[in-house]
């Protein structure tokens, strides 16, 4: 896993912001896909805690996926139709 450098930095909470809002992913999303309280997500992106070891890595793969998630739009969208076409554009 490569860890961002702006958490390096010291600046989980202005990554965990950023991140968020970049792939429109809500505190409670976060909290439930990271397996961990949406107050702490709260306190995380307010500055006002500091994640354990275990809490920045969940967060981390969460929000560092872009390969996966892709692939997942990819297998989802994928169309076997008569004209051959092996993806669909779908709406969303």
């Amino acid at each position: 896993m490569v860890i961002p450098r702006r958490i390096l930095d010291g600046d989980f909470a202005g990554w965990l912001r950023d991140a968020m809002a970049a792939r429109n992913m809500s505190q409670r999303m976060l909290a439930h896909r990271a397996g961990i309280s949406h107050s702490t997500v709260y306190r995380l992106a307010m500055g006002e805690a500091v994640p354990t070891l275990a809490t920045a890595v969940a967060v981390i793969r969460v929000l560092e996926r872009p390969a996966l998630r892709l692939e997942m739009i990819s297998r989802a969208t994928t169309d076997h139709s008569a004209d051959g076409s092996r993806f669909r554009a779908t709406a969303g």
